[in-house]
């Protein structure tokens, strides 16, 4: 049909759940006196009121587990419902800040926690908090209408506790299964989890209901399959024919899982007049919604008006692949509409629309919500965190890591610039732009205006919470929640090898040099497990690349021992292939007898390495940085996902048991910075800036997680720990021709003076410490 892109693939191929088919019906028109953007909300689920409430009193108590608690899931009845419903409503109470859910699937069954399933449904979770219960509801992909007792199962991707109704024993009938529950981290059901007898009926809260409506559409079949499985796409947009009034559309999508770009966490929805250049009807944009591979889940849009009309095109955009579930082939061949478009890159902004060549039109949900029943019957907290936020490109994306690390006597620091992405509009000089406000809970620490600190002292060792708030003018965009790891100078008992693979950022004469030489002296000092740098790239009289000794904080000259090559991406370490310049013949370290081998590297080297050894990667400056385009930012971007992956999985089998570090690139200084530095460059402070912000969104959604660590594989918070204001080193400028009168302004765009890199090491230093 169309060319897929070659990059290697991340993800293993979707798997189809088997769905039920999904059925039409017509909307109920509920109209509401109220202002029908007043509550908005990512709860998967067609929104009215349940026809019943199973203990309509609500729930009356928390089960008494606690932070340790490794439940991921739960079985419960409902007896004999009396009504059909399509959605269920629980409590998900998160009780592991290292282990909030991230996504829900519940399943309905018939008579026995083993019983034929009747429905299945999934819904993303975001904004949980921990020990704060939030009520999710889940819409299923068929109406369950049997007289039989059903059972409710749900089970998540992280750690849970539980509500329950008043009294144990509500259904200590032998008729009825008991309450179990189980301990699986994989947030699917369907991958046979292992369920055990709770000891009593303790019934868990369930709320059931029908909702008002499953859409409409003037002609077409709907199908139950996608039309494309493994997906290269990232927007579909075409023509939807003549629809009702509505201001709610759902859509079924899934994860393209072929594609080395990040999966999709963003996404946004239009309805237009006639074509993808049509007057806009409708806009609204989702952030921080994951997509599984392998898993279908229902993305609902909630819009702040109505949407009417009799030749309406839609188009549905994200900043990764996936698929779409599509109406049957030409539902709409005719000239009276426009062709079906698609894009191959990540832009939610600004498509750059091709066609399609046949008319795979998106399926879709469409029907007319009451807002007023949400408001007084809302959500809840999970809701609340996304009310009010306006589809446009001002809110900002997070870049914190799940956990920061802390070593007594150094100071964590972490910058709120570095914290957060921006649209390209946005200028990044110091603190962020004036409309966002922050907030911060924590017992440790200070929170200025551009910055958290802290320095740990003796009896910090452990751990701590802590939550950033990020407010847009007023409305809660974003909530960041990492978990403050301490440790001491003395802590570990072992010694463990180093090798940092990076460029000019990491190594070089008078650059980033100054952080392996700080810490060479970092690991000089304190007792317990301590750290030896190791490479081919040394810092003495090595012409091949421009690695250099360095002083450290103390003004010590310290040798160092790396493999870092200025100038270069990732890809020339993987391919040998020279991004700038012709060092070392022409082709890369780790590329010997014509093909990647980490392994041929330590033994040419004589570098011998341990299990629990580290590979620290610091790379992603020239990976993105020269992009002038989002579209360019992605293709850059993937490129890097691909090598880095190769680049992970050569390290592992080189080292068996080996620890890999991911750095990465610190907030750039402002305009003054790469005008001094990059004049003559095509992108601007803002550009580059966004690119890196890109980048550093996709890996911390791939490899920021607890699969990742489980694989020894972890994020370096390094690209928090710089202050774009006063880490770059300045020169005076006089103001023009005719004016000699001197300012100060930034004398470098990408690397920071001294002291801003012995901060890098500190950072570097306590995570290492603190993983032992």
């Amino acid at each position: 049909m169309r060319g897929i892109f070659w990059f290697a693939a991340l993800f293993m191929a979707a798997v189809c759940l088997g769905q039920q088919p999904l059925t039409r019906g017509q909307a109920t028109a509920i109209v509401s006196s109220k202002n029908p953007g007043l509550f908005s909300d990512l709860v998967d689920g067609v929104g009215a009121l349940p026809a019943r409430s199973y203990a309509a009193s609500g729930p009356s108590s928390q089960a008494p587990t606690n932070a340790t608690s490794t439940f991921t899931g739960w079985s419960t009845t409902i007896g004999v419902p009396v009504s059909a419903f399509n959605f269920v409503d629980t409590w998900v109470p998160a009780w592991d800040a290292g282990a909030v859910p991230t996504v829900i699937e519940v399943v309905v069954r018939d008579t026995t926690n083993t019983g034929t399933i009747l429905a299945t449904g999934y819904a993303g979770l975001s904004g949980l908090k921990v020990n704060i219960p939030s009520l999710v509801r889940v819409n299923l992909n068929t109406t369950v209408s049997t007289g039989d007792i059903v059972v409710v199962q749900w089970i998540t991707d992280g750690h849970l506790g539980e509500v329950q109704l008043d009294s144990p024993g509500l259904y200590p009938n032998s008729t009825y299964p008991q309450t179990q529950y189980c301990t699986n981290t994989n947030g699917n059901i369907t991958t046979s989890p292992v369920w055990q007898n709770e000891g009593a009926q303790y019934c868990k809260y369930v709320r059931y209901g029908l909702g008002p409506c499953l859409g409409q559409f003037d002609d077409g079949t709907i199908t139950n399959t996608f039309a494309y499985t493994n997906a290269t796409e990232t927007a579909y947009g075409g023509p939807c024919g003549s629809q009702l009034a509505f201001n709610r559309a759902e859509f079924d999508l899934e994860a393209g899982t072929t594609a080395a770009a990040p999966l999709p966490t963003t996404f946004r929805c239009r309805f237009r007049i006639s074509s993808s250049t049509g007057t806009i009807l409708g806009d609204k944009v989702l952030y921080n919604i994951p997509l599984i591979p392998g898993q279908i889940r229902r993305l609902r849009f909630d819009f702040p008006a109505i949407i009417q009309g009799s030749n309406l095109w839609v188009e549905l955009l994200a900043n990764g692949r996936f698929a779409a579930r599509m109406l049957a082939l030409n539902t709409y061949p005719t000239s009276s509409y426009a062709q079906a478009q698609y894009q191959t890159y990540g832009s939610v902004d600004y498509p750059t629309w091709a066609n399609d060549g046949a008319q795979h039109t998106l399926y879709f949900r469409a029907s007319l919500i009451d807002w007023a029943d949400w408001q007084a019957n809302g959500p809840d907290d999970f809701a609340v965190q996304l009310r009010n936020q306006a589809a446009n490109l001002s809110a900002p994306f997070p870049l914190m890591t799940r956990n920061l690390y802390g070593i007594t006597g150094l100071e964590e620091f972490v910058s709120l610039d570095g914290a957060l992405g921006f649209p390209l509009e946005h200028e990044s000089i110091g603190s962020p732009a004036s409309t966002f406000r922050f907030t911060m809970s924590s017992t440790k620490g200070t929170l200025y205006s551009d910055r958290w600190a802290y320095t740990p002292v003796n009896g910090d060792a452990g751990t701590a919470t802590m939550a950033f708030n990020v407010y847009n003018g007023g409305v809660l965009v974003q909530s960041l929640q990492p978990t403050l790891n301490f440790c001491t100078l003395a802590a570990g008992t072992s010694s463990h090898k180093v090798l940092t693979i990076g460029d000019s950022t990491s190594g070089s004469a008078g650059a980033g040099a100054y952080w392996l030489a700080q810490l060479v002296y970092l690991s000089s000092t304190g007792t317990g497990t301590s750290f030896t740098e190791v490479g081919a790239n040394l810092g003495t009289n090595d012409t091949s690349a421009a690695a250099t000794n360095a002083n450290d904080s103390t003004s010590t000259n310290r040798n160092i021992f790396c493999e870092t090559w200025p100038g270069q991406t990732l890809n020339f370490f993987v391919t040998g292939l020279p991004t700038n310049g012709s060092y070392n013949s022409g082709h890369g370290p780790f590329y010997i007898g014509g093909s990647f081998s980490i392994s041929s590297y330590l033994s040419n080297n004589s570098i011998t390495m341990s299990t629990n050894d580290w590979f620290l990667i610091d790379m992603g400056t020239n990976d993105v940085i020269n992009s002038t385009t989002d579209a360019a930012a992605w293709m850059s971007i993937a490129t890097y996902l691909s090598n880095l992956s190769s680049f992970i999985t050569s390290c592992q089998s080189a080292v068996l048991g080996c620890r890999i570090g991911l750095m990465l690139p610190p907030a750039w200084a402002g305009q003054d910075g790469f005008a001094y530095t990059y004049g003559n460059y095509a992108v601007s402070a803002a550009r580059a800036r966004r690119n890196r912000d890109l980048l550093i969104q996709a890996v911390l959604f791939l490899y920021d997680n607890a699969t990742q660590n489980t694989n020894k594989i972890w994020v370096i918070p390094t690209h928090l720990a710089s202050d774009p204001a006063n880490d770059f080193e300045t020169t005076t400028l006089a103001q023009g021709e005719y004016n000699s009168v001197t300012r100060t302004i930034q004398s470098n765009a990408v690397h920071m003076a001294s002291w801003g890199y012995y901060r890098k090491a500190a950072t570097v230093y306590a995570f290492l410490k603190n993983m032992g």
